[in-house]
């Protein structure tokens, strides 16, 4: 394999928040942290306690705050809901709300 370089801390972020929009047990797969290190030997994949004790609590309060202004101008707003249990037999509730804020154009 060719020479590694060492990511740039700007390089590492991005990477790792491309890594929160995927599920984690897919990110744990050897398969998938193979394919990754073949890729660019110079990251190294978070494991899923920083990723899920920091990480993903950063991103979700960066999301919030535009998400919740966006409800608040809403006119209107509907709810999808998904609910499923895991084979731990853990259970699990997911709601999306879909809104157009006034003046924005549904197809961007």
């Amino acid at each position: 394999m060719g020479r590694v370089t060492k990511l740039s801390n700007s390089q590492k972020n991005k990477l790792d928040n491309l890594v929160l929009e995927m599920i984690i047990s897919y990110v744990e797969d050897s398969r998938f942290r193979n394919l990754v290190s073949n890729l660019d030997p110079g990251y190294v994949l978070p494991n899923r306690k920083p990723r899920s004790n920091t990480l993903l609590p950063l991103k979700l309060d960066r999301m919030k705050t535009p998400l919740m202004g966006g409800l608040e101008t809403a006119e209107q707003f509907s709810l999808t809901t998904d609910i499923w249990t895991s084979c731990n037999n853990t259970t699990y509730i997911i709601l999306t709300p879909n809104f157009i804020n006034r003046g924005q154009n549904p197809d961007q």
